[in-house]
């Protein structure tokens, strides 16, 4: 709970949470095995913009520390990030 920012929370009943909040224990559930890869289509889909923030520092915080390998699936080009190593970008038809 303390990576995902959210030990505040830690006896705070799922439902009671936000909506964003979810999203990153979700997330940080599916990390807890390691996984080799972690495939997240529209993982920021309905956040505000402090909870696409939190996630997005999270999934930074993941990719430094070699944690997985991230697919992130986004039609918003707002969300790109500097850690995101390779990209395809369907309206230019380019991989980068």
């Amino acid at each position: 709970m303390s990576v995902i920012g959210l030990s505040a929370h830690e006896r705070t009943p799922f439902r009671k949470l936000s909506y964003g909040e979810q999203r990153l224990i979700l997330i940080g559930r599916a990390l807890i095995k390691m996984p080799q890869l972690l495939m997240l289509d529209e993982p920021t889909h309905g956040l505000d913009d402090a909870n696409n923030a939190n996630l997005l520092n999270f999934l930074e915080l993941v990719v430094d520390k070699q944690i997985s390998t991230i697919v992130y699936v986004s039609h918003r080009q707002d969300e790109f990030r500097n850690f995101f190593r390779q990209y395809i970008n369907f309206d230019e038809l380019e991989i980068k």
